[in-house]
């Protein structure tokens, strides 16, 4: 499977992401994923809340076929729609594009969800945001006073590079707990 998803990747992924935003990429050999993840949709987790992706750009692929789920889709807010998608098919966006998974009320929607790094573009407020995650490992066990409040300045030095983070504007709460 993981050969299968490099190939297709380099062969179709990588280069459409190149052709769509051609100023943003200067190659598709200097796109990688950073970050992969399979997602099921259902009745008991039907949707994702309204969100930005922690990443440059970032894509979703259909694995279900549409009869095998109701509702479902990729809700982008600022043209307030569903994007329905066959089975195969993606969407492609920056990372700061805010949508969600729309509700699915039956059946079972799958889908790949991931997140593009440019290898000749530095992310600053994405690796800050990642190094503030990895000092509070959410506030699990061992997480110190001292770690949420280095994380807390790594979140503000992010909202200081891009005041309109709304990750690092989440993130901070969650240092806070």
């Amino acid at each position: 499977m993981k050969e299968w998803f490099n190939e297709a990747l380099r062969t179709k992924l990588f280069p459409t992401l190149a052709h769509l935003f051609p100023s943003l990429v200067s190659s598709a050999s200097m796109l990688r994923a950073h970050s992969v993840a399979v997602l099921r949709y259902n009745a008991s987790h039907p949707r994702t809340d309204i969100h930005v992706d922690d990443a440059l750009l970032a894509f979703t692929v259909a694995l279900s076929h549409p009869r095998s789920f109701t509702g479902g889709g990729t809700y982008f807010e600022h043209i307030d729609q569903v994007v329905p998608m066959p089975q195969g098919h993606a969407t492609f966006r920056p990372g700061g594009v805010r949508h969600g998974g729309h509700a699915v009320s039956d059946g079972e929607r799958y889908v790949i969800g991931g997140f593009i790094a440019v290898d000749d573009r530095i992310e600053h407020v994405r690796r800050l945001n990642d190094r503030g995650n990895r000092m509070v490992v959410h506030n699990g066990p061992g997480t110190t006073a001292a770690d949420l409040e280095q994380a807390t300045k790594l979140f503000e030095l992010g909202l200081h590079l891009n005041a309109r983070c709304p990750t690092c504007h989440e993130k901070i709460g969650r240092a806070h707990v």
